[in-house]
């Protein structure tokens, strides 16, 4: 997989290993900002084919130093640092799936101009895995935890710095405890489907450096999310 992926299992380390690196290093480069949400532990696991108590140790060395946070029930998530601009829990709770649609409809189709300049080959490569992931899952916990790597996978694609800053932060909200009930009422096995599909063909539209069609792939995905969170 390319370096642009949320997280990245690198060759020729043990699984243990290369998990803490690649926490180190989305934390360093500050691809993973205060407040966003990590990937379950079980996903961890299969990724990077380790034992889930190997993963805990893990994660148990990043809590003991301060860079994570670990609540039960809720799940890991990066630290606020002091300084931080990390989106506060109230702030979370007082957007409404509405509102957070309405500011992705606005900002990530206009990704796509940025993405078909500037995505790599390895980029299209790690989105085209991810695709890929997303038609194997076999629960609905691993296409949410794909699908969030997926969009956050074309945002580091377009190599926008700010834009990546704006978009984490609607990210951090779609992954908070008080979002989970609002996501999994909107995500059935048709709507998988569908969803799946249509990251194909965003995947089809970038391949093919069609900025056109990918703006509209995008926006016709996030208008069907849309529609399907309901009230």
């Amino acid at each position: 997989m390319a370096d642009d992926e949320t997280y990245a299992p690198l060759p020729d380390l043990d699984g243990g290993d290369r998990l803490r690196q690649a926490i180190e290093e989305n934390l360093s480069s500050g691809k993973w900002v205060g407040g966003m949400r990590l990937p379950t532990e079980r996903a961890l696991s299969q990724d990077f084919d380790i034992a889930r108590t190997r993963v805990r140790r893990v994660l148990e060395h990043f809590v003991r130093d301060g860079r994570i946070s670990r609540t039960v029930g809720r799940g890991t998530f990066v630290a606020r640092q002091p300084g931080d601009d990390a989106i506060s829990d109230e702030d979370i709770e007082a957007v409404s799936p509405e509102e957070l649609m309405e500011v992705r409809l606005l900002i990530e189709p206009q990704l796509a101009d940025l993405l078909v300049r500037r995505a790599s080959v390895a980029d299209v490569a790690a989105i085209g895995e991810l695709v890929d992931r997303g038609r194997r899952s076999i629960s609905m916990v691993q296409f949410e935890e794909m699908d969030h790597q997926f969009h956050m996978a074309l945002t580091l694609a377009a190599k926008n710095s700010y834009l990546t800053g704006i978009i984490t932060r609607i990210q951090t909200v779609r992954q908070s405890r008080s979002w989970a009930n609002v996501r999994r009422r909107g995500l059935t096995v048709d709507r998988q489907r569908v969803y799946q599909r249509q990251h194909e063909e965003i995947l089809k539209a970038l391949e093919a450096r069609d900025a056109d069609t990918l703006r509209a792939a995008i926006r016709t995905h996030l208008s069907d999310v849309r529609s399907n969170l309901g009230p």
